[in-house]
Formats: C-alpha cells, structure tokens, sequence
C-alpha cells in the first residue's frame, strides 16, 4: 500500500482532545483499533468531531485517503 504524500496535523481545543482522547480509548477498549508503529508506507487519517443533537459529540474519521488504496468488490445480499 503506498504512503500518503502530505499530512495536515490538525489543532483542537482542550474540550475536542478529551472527547477525541475518550473515544479513541473506548476504541482501543474494543479492539476497534490498534495502536502500531509508525512505517514509511502508512496512511494517516483526519479525526474530527461534531456535535449531536442529543449535546454529546460524534468522533469522525475521515477515511478517503484509506479509500482510495482498498479493493472494491460488488456483492449482492441476499434476503
């Protein structure tokens, strides 16, 4: 998988890094994620949040870049 050639480091508040922080443990928790060494061919993704209705927040990663290098493959499900 190629490297990204660019990456944009974002700035957050100290509200957004404690939401960001949580969420990303909550992740790891749940083996959603893992964390891994960094390598020359990795691919960086931009995490953002936005708000719900209900007042909490929404942790978005943005995977367009990822996208980009992943096989795609038509199924069709079946009732």
């Amino acid at each position: 998988m190629p490297g990204q050639h660019r990456f944009v480091q974002t700035k957050f508040n100290s509200a957004e890094t404690e939401i960001i922080e949580t969420e990303i443990n909550k992740m790891l928790g749940k083996e959603i994620i893992e964390q891994v060494e960094h390598t020359k061919d990795e691919i960086t993704s931009n995490i953002f949040t936005r708000p719900k209705k209900d007042g909490t927040h929404e942790v978005i990663i943005n995977l367009k870049d990822f996208n980009k290098h992943v096989s795609y493959y038509h199924f069709k499900m079946v009732h």
